[in-house]
C-alpha cells in the first residue's frame, strides 16, 4: 500500500516508482531537489578556482570559471561579487590579488561561535525570567 497522497508516476519523479519501493524511494519524490544542490556545488567550485586563478593572476581561467557558474545559476549573489573582483582585476591586479588572497585564506565561515551573542543573551535571559515569573503566578493561585 503506498503512502497517502503518493503515486506511483509523480510528476517530478523522472521514473515510475514501484508499489513495493514507495517507502524506500520517497527521497526521489519529497527529499530535496538534486538539481539545487549540484548548482549550488558548480558555483562553491568556480568560487574556489575564480579565487585561485584571481591569486595567480590568471585572469582567463577567472572569466571561464565566472561563465561556467553563470550558465548554471545567473541570479546567484556570489557570482555577482565575484564578476565585479574579476572586473576589478582588469584595472587593478594588485588590488585583486590582496582581496582573493584574503578571501582564500579565510576561516570564520567554518568557525560557530562558542557562546551566544549579547543579543541572544539577553533574549533567553528575558525568556527565562518570564518563565520564572509565570510559573510563580501559577504556584501563587493555586
Amino acid at each position: 500500500m503506498s503512502p497517502q497522497g503518493v503515486t506511483n508516476s509523480f510528476p517530478l519523479a523522472p521514473f515510475t516508482i514501484p508499489e513495493e519501493k514507495h517507502d524506500q524511494w520517497l527521497w526521489a519524490v519529497h527529499g530535496e531537489r538534486l538539481a539545487d544542490q549540484y548548482t549550488g556545488l558548480v558555483g562553491d567550485i568556480a568560487h574556489l578556482v575564480i579565487t585561485h586563478a584571481l591569486r595567480g593572476r590568471d585572469l582567463p581561467l577567472a572569466r571561464r570559471a565566472c561563465e561556467t557558474w553563470r550558465a548554471a545559476d545567473p541570479g546567484c549573489e556570489a557570482l555577482a561579487k565575484d564578476q565585479a573582483l574579476l572586473e576589478v582585476a582588469d584595472d587593478h591586479p594588485e588590488k585583486a590579488k590582496e582581496i582573493a588572497e584574503e578571501l582564500w585564506t579565510r576561516f570564520d565561515d567554518e568557525i560557530a561561535p562558542t557562546e551566544p551573542g549579547a543579543r541572544s543573551a539577553a533574549i533567553d535571559a528575558a525568556h527565562a525570567a518570564a518563565k520564572k515569573a509565570a510559573l510563580a503566578a501559577q504556584s501563587h493561585q493555586e
